[in-house]
């Protein structure tokens, strides 16, 4: 038993199974392209800026100035007593011996 006429019926394909558009090769390149291009500009910025900090301490180091960003203070407290995490307290270097 036949239901109309089913001699020019093409099977059924799923959607994810249909043959999608491929896209044009030369496009897909393009836009590749111009996404290199692009953090290609953004590397070369900071380059640059990296470049300019590394310019303005080498200019404070050349200047003979002491004020590096990093400049140490100097502790005012009296440095002759050391305290061991155990709670031990050394004055002066005789009492420093090797456990």
């Amino acid at each position: 038993m036949k239901w109309g006429n089913q001699q020019h019926q093409k099977p059924y394909v799923p959607p994810q199974m249909r043959q999608q558009p491929q896209p044009n090769v030369a496009s897909l390149v393009e836009k590749f392209m111009n996404v290199v291009v692009e953090q290609n500009g953004e590397v070369k910025k900071m380059i640059t800026d990296l470049t300019q900090r590394v310019e303005k301490l080498e200019s404070k180091v050349n200047q003979g100035s002491s004020q590096l960003p990093a400049q140490t203070v100097v502790n005012p407290r009296n440095v002759s007593v050391i305290t061991l995490r155990s709670g031990k307290q050394l004055r002066g270097l005789l009492q420093v011996s090797i456990l």
